[in-house]
């Protein structure tokens, strides 16, 4: 079960759960208590990307967003709508949201329509990836992919349109599998 918790204010906590649907739980005493509030359209995980939070639409895979710590959500369709994804945070930069759905990636410019930016690269055996966001003052702003049990790491310096992988040496015990032995 994939659950993500998002600390508001001083006070105020919200967690979102993989499978939330049409509530988000809410402590309003840092975790003391706890009670849930309804969410329309329902949900299904929980991003927070500064200071917004964003989700999938539990029915219609459509990104959402919050800019008011939950109390209300917009609906941003995506180009191919009522489709099964397989759910990656979306990245934002520059008023800019990023989304990797249908093994592409997407990106989106405040106010305009979805653009398809890039396909994922045919190396990339799993569509189980983690992805964010690079910026330093020493370098270009850039993104960073790794994906589940590849000892690769796929760097895009053109934010999403072309991608180069990077070979990682990882010692045996941060590898992607584990076999266990029970007695």
């Amino acid at each position: 079960l994939y659950t993500h918790a998002v600390q508001v204010d001083d006070q105020e906590i919200l967690i979102g759960s993989e499978h939330a649907g049409d509530h988000i739980i809410v402590s309003d005493d840092l975790g003391a208590t706890w009670t849930t509030r309804p969410v329309d359209p329902p949900i299904q995980k929980l991003e927070v990307i500064d200071n917004v939070l964003y989700s999938r639409n539990y029915n219609t895979n459509a990104v959402v967003r919050s800019m008011d710590a939950g109390q209300t959500w917009e609906t941003i369709p995506l180009p191919v709508p009522n489709v099964d994804i397989t759910w990656i945070k979306p990245l934002v930069m520059n008023d800019t949201l990023y989304a990797h759905f249908n093994d592409v990636l997407w990106v989106k410019p405040e106010g305009e329509d979805w653009i398809e930016r890039s396909p994922r690269p045919q190396q990339w055996p799993s569509p189980d990836i983690a992805w964010d966001i690079v910026t330093s003052a020493e370098a270009d702003t850039f993104i960073v992919m790794g994906v589940q049990g590849e000892q690769v790491l796929w760097v895009s310096d053109d934010m999403g349109t072309t991608w180069q992988d990077n070979p990682l040496e990882m010692p045996w015990e941060n590898q992607g599998s584990s076999v266990y032995t029970i007695a």
